[in-house]
């Protein structure tokens, strides 16, 4: 298969999710707009928040999909939710991230 058929397929693959796309960019956006003038430290909490909120989607995703984690065996299978693990986290970091730095205002 050539490189121009996978991107096609792919295309395809994600044609009924561009809205959602849009809309997690847009939120990506308004949270960096929001949060440009916060300055300051991360909470403790940030990071563990980001794993639990990867943990949980990558637990969720399955029953999303019409599937459930019964089906999860193959290498395939378990590197895809560890995929959707990571990202998730890194995209609850990148908009969490801004808009919860805590200001010191102690000097």
């Amino acid at each position: 298969m050539t490189f121009a058929g996978v991107i096609t397929i792919i295309l395809y693959a994600l044609a009924p999710y561009w809205w959602l796309l849009v809309l997690l960019l847009l939120a990506l956006i308004g949270a960096q707009v929001l949060g440009r003038h916060h300055q300051g430290t991360r909470p403790r909490f940030l990071y563990p928040l980001c794993v639990a909120i990867g943990l949980l989607t990558a637990l969720v995703a399955p029953w999303i999909t019409g599937s459930s984690l019964n089906y999860v065996q193959t290498s395939t299978d378990i590197l895809t939710l560890l995929a959707v693990m990571l990202g998730s986290g890194f995209y609850a970091f990148l908009l969490l991230n801004p808009l919860l730095r805590i200001s010191d205002t102690s000097h």
